[in-house]
């Protein structure tokens, strides 16, 4: 079986954009849209969107200094002062000093291929093609959210991962030689500490090359650092989840976090450290533990079971008691027996003596061709019964305990814990069945039985405001099949965006109790969702 990085691709949890810059467009251009979007690099490409190379906030920087050291050479009794660029330097093209040795990804490759790819680069970021098009990045809080989503579950902290062999300067240490240290050491953060080695600061290259973009060279040999440095930096500790560190990279726009115990400076941890501890942990588990938990660790602990003896109107207390669509019918310690809203909804419709039906043996009704599993076989395994067979509920025989059920309900706990980051576009329904809020109860059941449906969407006009299942369809048996179907639907929907990872998703479901999540692009609904699709990507996996 896969382990999870070879099963996760790019497309899952990239950023699709169209933000990019032609090479002939101008430094000035590239400048103006780095800065309104907040961006550190530009993919550069031709009038097809064909990549040609990228440029970077400090390759443009970089590009104005290189302008403004020549004229300060050419001028030595002046002091050199620039506050703006010079018009000759940002009027260049791109393409003159964009870099075009880069890395790239494509939208199948791994996500274990791409953190390879990432640990080789120099940047944090990453251009993602289809073919020679550009399709999407993959920027640094991509993959930091990825790697939270890695380490959900996990009690790894900032001592596991970070980096010890620290690279530092005093204060005094001028911006010159600090630029130097940090090409030589080819690192973008630069620690200041003391004699003592406690924390005065941080410096990163773009500080350094933001202040000399303003200063002259000569200013720049003798400005020190400690000027520069953030008095007030950020720091971690070495007991800090994992994922609380990367979480606070993200909502702050960091780029490293230092790592600090009563003062004393101890390490550091940057986006390369989190890609070397996720490289690392599944390299010692493949696969993912939680996804080979056993079938008896997902049980239900609230299962309904009921005697084959008792009577249908039993069962319907037993679905409403429960809030269940299910119910587990057994002898002794035997399972004999399943019986669902669908069954008992299809033998109202077909009886004509309600009172006689109701009063009958639910054993009349149960289904007994049961989908069986061992408590020790795996989920992945169980949610391959359920597709294969069709069916939404598999028997569970556990040893010296009483049979239970595994359902869709389960898969979607299994889909949290196995922290998939599939998308939801990949697999939703894309046909779906509406009805208008305002048809009567008896079309909606209809359209349920004609067309072997599990459930509507209920619109009002173009927005989806619940669902009408089988659930309501039996819980509405009573009522005047005439009134509107809005008032015996669903109200517990949920309405998501098509790129949202599943496991989110089914975070989302499970806390609102909603059966069916409406997939959305722009207020269009665009498909839906089911714990049986869920099922489905775990049995494909398993396979």
């Amino acid at each position: 079986m896969k382990s999870l990085l070879d099963s996760v691709l790019v497309k899952e949890f990239m950023t699709r954009t169209q933000v990019s810059v032609e090479a002939q467009q101008s430094l000035h251009l590239a400048d103006a849209l780095m800065s309104a979007r907040g961006l550190q690099h530009l993919p550069v490409v031709d009038i097809d969107n064909n990549l040609l190379g990228l440029v970077s906030h400090r390759d443009i920087v970089a590009a104005e200094l290189g302008t403004a050291r020549n004229e300060v050479q050419s001028a030595p009794e002046r002091e050199f002062v620039r506050d703006e660029p010079e018009q000759q330097d940002l009027l260049r093209p791109v393409a003159s000093i964009m870099t075009s040795d880069v890395v790239t990804l494509t939208t199948d490759m791994t996500a274990k291929v791409a953190i390879g790819h990432l640990l080789r680069s120099r940047y944090g970021f990453a251009p993602v093609l289809e073919g020679m098009s550009l399709v999407g990045v993959l920027t640094e809080d991509d993959i930091l959210r990825f790697c939270i989503g890695y380490f959900r579950s996990s009690p790894l902290v900032i001592a596991d991962i970070m980096t010890r062999e620290l690279v530092t300067a005093k204060g005094d240490t001028s911006l010159l030689e600090a630029t130097a240290k940090m090409e030589q050491e080819s690192i973008r953060h630069l620690l200041v500490a003391d004699a003592s080695g406690h924390l005065q600061g941080v410096v990163s290259q773009r500080d350094v090359l933001m202040l000399q973009r303003s200063v002259s060279e000569a200013k720049a040999g003798v400005w020190s650092i400690a000027q520069l440095a953030s008095k007030n930096a950020w720091t971690t500790t070495t007991n800090t989840l994992v994922t609380d560190a990367a979480q606070t990279l993200i909502d702050n726009h960091f780029g490293c976090l230092p790592v600090v115990e009563k003062k004393h400076l101890l390490g550091i941890v940057t986006l390369s450290d989190f890609l070397r501890a996720v490289l690392s942990d599944d390299a010692r588990r493949s696969p993912p533990e939680r996804f080979i938990a056993p079938c008896a660790a997902y049980v239900r602990d609230n299962i309904c079971r009921v005697a084959p003896e008792q009577s249908i109107a039993r069962a319907f207390q037993c679905f409403s008691q429960y809030q269940t669509p299910t119910l587990l019918v057994v002898e002794g310690d035997q399972a004999v027996g399943i019986l669902s809203h669908k069954d008992v909804l299809e033998a109202m419709h077909a009886s004509v003596d309600t009172e006689s039906l109701l009063a009958s043996p639910l054993a009349n009704l149960m289904s007994r061709d049961l989908v069986r599993i061992s408590g020790n076989r795996n989920v992945g395994e169980a949610a391959m019964l359920l597709t294969q067979k069709r069916v939404h509920q598999v028997v569970v025989e556990l040893d010296h305990e009483a049979p239970s059920l595994l359902g869709t309900s389960e898969i979607l706990q299994a889909v949290q814990d196995r922290r998939l980051q599939t998308s939801l576009r990949e697999i939703m329904t894309g046909v779906i069945f509406s009805i208008d809020a305002q048809e009567s109860i008896a079309s909606a059941r209809r359209y349920l039985r004609q067309a072997e449906l599990s459930g509507l969407i209920v619109h009002d006009g173009n927005w989806p405001i619940g669902i009408f299942g089988q659930p309501e369809a039996l819980a509405s048996l009573s009522d005047e099949e005439r009134r509107p179907v809005e008032e015996a639907m669903c109200a517990r929907i949920i309405c998501l965006p098509p790129d949202l990872p599943i496991s989110r998703a089914a975070q989302q479901a499970e806390a609102l109790g909603a059966r069916h999540i409406i997939v959305q692009d722009g207020g269009e609904t665009i498909g839906l969702a089911t714990a049986t699709d869920f099922a489905g990507l775990l049995a494909s996996m398993n396979s």
